[in-house]
């Protein structure tokens, strides 16, 4: 990897590509520093990443086709440790309380945060399927909204901590910003306990509304993506016989009747249930990460252009993810669906995540993909949530 000081210019495979999808970039942002501005730019042969560490932000340029044309990026992690523990989860048989609200002030409540940024049809409390969606450009403008925010500055933050005093929550919070429609798209559900079943708690309507991510953290590291950010993963090596699967942190939703905030508690894989598995281990820097993942950015990229998707490269953050290997020697694991695995050992690793939206027509519906590319910080292995 070689990090240069001013922007160079650099061979680039992908012209095609970078014509049909970056969007454009202001020159200014791109080449004027300052005193209080750091704008390193790392070549990796077929892309060049501008990493701005002063304004927390990154851009993936194709300099051969229009050097103005480029994919910007929020850079979510400001500092991070060199070195961090992974760790192994202690397997424990309690089940947490489906429907238990510790918030009182708040609604406990589920919203269909997913489906709806990638387009596909919701269901609704009385299990109906809406016929509503987001456009295109509604959605762009979800994930354009995301930002950091302190924890500090959220006013509901110390309802939370009262509510949850075990969890140790990170020192910010990602926010994203829906906007307002006339539809009824944005139902939020609670589960009556009276009842037994699913209502209707409320339906935003003509006005826009905050979506909080708050995140217990873990020596400075936050713990889970968004549930709006689709992290499933899972991958079967058949010499082996062995399933490996990553998952993101336990949440719960509350409404507190302007904005919906999605709180991941430590339900599982607390302090108390966790040990160090590898001690002290080197963390891989942002640009090292974006160094192991740019061939498969190129690889996005050329699909996106094949598939004339409307592609976004638009964050990245550092963030404990849960690695489960499980031993299905006891199934077959094509034809038994009930695979239940004879063992299984789960682990806490730091990931690299860089956050894509892909925007794509399919069977004449505008709909989306929401998922990672993930880098695991310690090992560098890359991988794509499936």
């Amino acid at each position: 990897m070689k990090i240069i000081k001013t922007a160079t210019k650099v061979p680039i495979i992908a012209t095609v590509i970078c014509a049909v999808l970056l969007q454009g970039c202001s020159s200014n942002n791109i080449n004027t520093t300052s005193s209080n501005s750091s704008i390193e730019t790392v070549d990796y042969g077929n892309l060049d990443v501008d990493i701005d560490q002063s304004n927390h932000s990154f851009s993936i340029k194709c300099e051969s086709v229009n050097k103005d044309l480029c994919l910007q990026g929020k850079l979510l992690t400001f500092d991070h440790p060199k070195t961090v523990d992974v760790y192994k989860i202690i397997p424990f048989d309690e089940e947490p309380e489906l429907f238990y609200n510790p918030i009182k002030e708040y609604k406990r409540v589920w919203f269909q945060a997913l489906t709806i940024l990638m387009g596909h049809a919701v269901i609704y409390s009385d299990g109906t399927v809406g016929t509503d969606r987001l456009s295109r450009d509604e959605r762009n403008s979800v994930i354009k909204s995301m930002e950091r925010v302190d924890s500090s500055d959220i006013k509901q933050m110390e309802i939370i901590k009262a509510a949850l005093p075990n969890a140790t929550f990170s020192n910010y919070a990602l926010r994203y910003t829906y906007p307002a429609i006339k539809s009824d798209l944005y139902q939020i559900s609670t589960f009556d306990t009276k009842l037994k079943r699913e209502t209707l708690a409320d339906t935003i309507k003509d006005r826009s509304f905050d979506y909080y991510v708050i995140r217990r953290s873990i020596n400075g590291i936050v713990v889970g993506m968004p549930y709006n950010i689709d992290t499933r993963y899972v991958n079967y090596n058949k010499v082996k016989k062995e399933e490996t699967s990553i998952y993101s942190e336990d949440w719960k939703m509350f409404y507190d009747g302007v904005n919906i905030y999605e709180v991941h508690t430590n339900d599982k894989a607390t302090e108390k249930d966790i040990e160090i598995y590898l001690k002290d281990q080197p963390v891989l820097t942002f640009e090292q990460a974006m160094s192991k993942a740019s061939p498969t950015i190129t690889q996005i990229l050329t699909d996106s252009a094949k598939g004339i998707k409307d592609t976004h490269i638009y964050a990245a953050e550092l963030v404990y993810l849960t690695v489960q290997v499980s031993d299905m020697r006891n199934v077959d694991y094509y034809n038994d669906y009930n695979r239940v695995p004879a063992s299984y050992d789960a682990y806490l690793y730091p990931f690299w995540a860089i956050y894509i939206l892909s925007n794509q027509t399919a069977a004449g519906e505008d709909i989306a993909d929401h998922r990672p590319l993930l880098v695991n910080a310690v090992t560098g292995e890359v991988l794509i949530c499936n």
